[in-house]
């Protein structure tokens, strides 16, 4: 049950506007009754086009060539790279 409440209050807080209708309880009525096949559909769009922070980069071995995708690290020396601990 947590996980469609989940699934559902993205949904109602993704969508701005249905067929020009802004009205926040009416997205919130179509998003309650929005057929499975439907949301995961949408949910998939969603995912594919929301913008966010691309967290790999490439990275080439100095010394043998190697090319590869690596998750860029985060932490604090990211931050601050020359704190001190």
């Amino acid at each position: 049950m947590l996980n469609s409440n989940i699934v559902t209050a993205r949904l109602q807080r993704s969508i701005v506007d249905i067929e020009g209708t802004a009205d926040r309880n009416t997205i919130n009525k179509f998003v309650s009754f929005l057929p499975a096949a439907d949301s995961l559909a949408l949910r998939e769009y969603i995912d594919q086009h929301e913008p966010g922070v691309e967290m790999t980069v490439p990275f080439t071995c100095k010394s043998c060539d190697h090319f590869e995708e690596v998750t860029m690290p985060m932490g604090a020396t990211f931050f601050w790279p020359n704190s001190r601990r």
